[in-house]
């Protein structure tokens, strides 16, 4: 679109004339918006939702290690006072839907429970100890995992020295 700029306009009105030519009508918003709208309706449902799924694994089981974590630290804190260490205990019976850190010396709750969603599943030993050392008291490396719609993550505690990896199960 061309304005013509009448010649008898001074300088200033000039430059009015031409900042109004370089806006966006309501018509060409609304076409704009238009189109987006139709691509994201073809687009959206060809997109990977399980991806969010995936995240749940990854966070429920990064969330767990670093239980484990609080309780071997909450172990070398206390070690002087108590003997029995700390322990990661999840429910009953596997696959588990949650899990809390115990005191060793008398069994109590140091922290809430941690319940997991009902779609992840959660597999591997029930019960994860540290002495004062900060090592775990089993003999060899002890494994849980967790997967949710073919994704699966394993946390992995190593006896000496007490050592916790996240990594994508084998």
């Amino acid at each position: 679109m061309h304005i013509v700029i009448p010649n008898n306009i001074d300088t200033k009105q000039r430059a009015t004339y031409r900042c109004a030519c370089k806006a966006f009508t309501l018509i060409e918003v609304i076409l704009v918006v238009a189109i987006l709208g139709i691509t994201a309706s073809f687009i959206i449902p060809r997109l990977d939702l399980d991806v969010l799924g995936k995240l749940d694994v990854q966070t429920h089981s990064a969330r767990f290690a670093n239980s484990l974590r609080v309780a071997r630290s909450m172990a070398i804190m206390h070690a002087s006072t108590n003997s029995s260490g700390y322990k990661v205990k999840l429910s009953n019976t596997s696959p588990y839907n949650a899990y809390q850190i115990i005191n060793g010396a008398n069994t109590m709750p140091s922290k809430e429970i941690v319940t997991l969603p009902s779609a992840l599943s959660c597999t591997g030993v029930s019960e994860i100890s540290f002495n004062g050392l900060g090592n775990s008291t089993a003999g060899s490396s002890q494994v849980v995992q967790f997967s949710e719609s073919g994704t699966c993550y394993q946390v992995t505690v190593w006896p000496v020295g007490g050592r916790i990896e996240v990594s994508v199960c084998p």
